[in-house]
């Protein structure tokens, strides 16, 4: 060891000036390699998107004014931020600009329905699946119930669940039970405001997604059920029941397409007189559709992002929307898309040529984005301020650096902006 140490002196003595900055050199690029890697390994981990919030800035209520709610605004290239109102965000359009709305429509999902016990139990219908077709005679051959494999979606393909003993024809319809442990295979719930109306728990649990499927009873269409007795499904942080006024304020006013469980909260800000103004500048206003579901607000229960399995949601572009999207890119004038979702929409639809395109797209989506992310379409973004810990936090942060986001997540926190569905907005250019 001695003598190495002693030769390394010699050679530095002797060496020319060169020598001693390639060794510097050398050091100097594998600390940053080192470094390098360390950030994006602490990047790939979940508790790196954790912050702190106080309750009180959860929004409990929707404002009476849409556009009156506050918005933040962050300057990627100047790493600046500034606070203004909604109404306001029409001066942070240029003209020419594309603005890409989700026009899903939120089913009235929520249901209350009780067990034989008299035990209450909350439903969340997610989507509906496959039709079936089954006769009481295969019920009875198989004590109880014919034996199907499910395969209405990807994530849930190949699970077997029990049809109603008495037959029939219907729907599959995928969802989530709470409390989920206590309600059995096969067992039957009625509505808790229609007890006419009963419903057949088809299988158990899935474990990675708790999600079930059921089979509404009876001659009854469910659409027709979810209208008459299904509530606004408000996410669990808002501490309240549903009442009237969230059918209309937990729905975009731009809203079309029904099939989404969770409203795309980010153009809940809209109303029309701000799309009006906003289109009479020479914006672009076109529609995608991604309808809101279980993927959205899935739970990322694993600290290593890269094992996050996102759950699909259906998503629909059209041949025009992408055409007139790729006309403005190729002109380069700026796709701003209006909520998480819709960035999802649009990624997916991304062709892998440089310049990539939108291709026109109908089908699933599962697309999970986090740091580090190379957007193809997307050049700026309105979202809400997300919980901790969710994909969509995660998305925000490789479209806006997450340095720069966690920021302005503190200055939102001391300058008391509202968060979450009901919450204010943030525009990221």
């Amino acid at each position: 060891m001695g003598r190495t140490i002693i030769y390394f002196n010699l050679r530095l003595k002797y060496q020319p000036i060169s020598f001693i900055l390639n060794i510097f050199h050398f050091s100097l690029k594998n600390s940053k390699i080192r470094l390098f890697m360390r950030n994006l390994a602490a990047i790939h981990q979940l508790s790196h998107f954790d912050y702190q919030l106080p309750k009180e800035l959860i929004a409990q209520t929707a404002l009476a004014k849409r556009s009156d709610a506050r918005l933040m605004v962050l300057n990627r290239s100047g790493q600046n931020i500034e606070h203004r109102h909604f109404h306001e965000i029409g001066n942070y359009f240029e003209k020419g600009d594309l603005l890409i709305l989700n026009d899903t429509k939120v089913l009235p999902a929520r249901l209350f329905a009780k067990r034989k016990t008299g035990a209450r139990v909350e439903i969340l219908v997610l989507k509906s699946g496959d039709e079936f077709i089954s006769s009481p005679l295969m019920g009875e051959d198989k004590g109880g119930g014919e034996n199907i494999i499910l395969s209405p979606h990807p994530c849930l393909a190949g699970r077997q669940a029990n049809l109603p003993p008495q037959g029939g024809k219907g729907k599959i319809f995928q969802v989530l039970i709470k409390p989920s442990g206590r309600v059995k295979e096969s067992e039957e719930l009625v509505l808790i405001e229609a007890e006419d109306i009963a419903i057949h728990v088809m299988d158990s649990a899935d474990r990675e997604t708790g999600i079930r499927h059921i089979h509404f009873l009876g001659n009854k269409k469910t659409e027709d059920i979810l209208e008459k007795y299904g509530r606004v499904p408000l996410p669990p942080y808002i501490d309240r029941e549903d009442s009237e006024i969230d059918r209309e304020l937990y729905q975009t006013v731009f809203a079309k397409r029904a099939g989404a469980v969770a409203s795309p909260t980010a153009g809940l800000h809209f109303d029309e007189p701000l799309l009006k103004k906003i289109e009479a500048k020479g914006v672009e206003i076109l529609f995608v559709t991604l309808h809101v579901s279980y993927g959205t607000f899935q739970p990322v229960s694993l600290e290593d992002l890269t094992q996050h399995k996102m759950y699909h949601e259906y998503f629909e572009i059209s041949d025009e929307t992408a055409e007139r999207i790729n006309f403005a890119k190729s002109d380069g004038r700026r796709v701003i898309a209006c909520g998480t979702t819709a960035v999802r929409a649009l990624e997916s639809s991304a062709t892998s040529s440089v310049p990539a395109e939108v291709k026109p797209n109908e089908g699933m989506t599962n697309l999970f984005i986090y740091p580090p992310y190379e957007f193809k379409i997307v050049d700026g973004m309105i979202t809400n301020f997300h919980l901790p810990k969710t994909t969509l936090l995660m998305l925000v942060s490789a479209f806006s650096g997450h340095e720069f986001l966690m920021r302005a997540y503190q200055e939102a926190i001391r300058e008391k902006y509202r968060f979450y569905s009901y919450g204010d907005a943030m525009l990221i250019v």
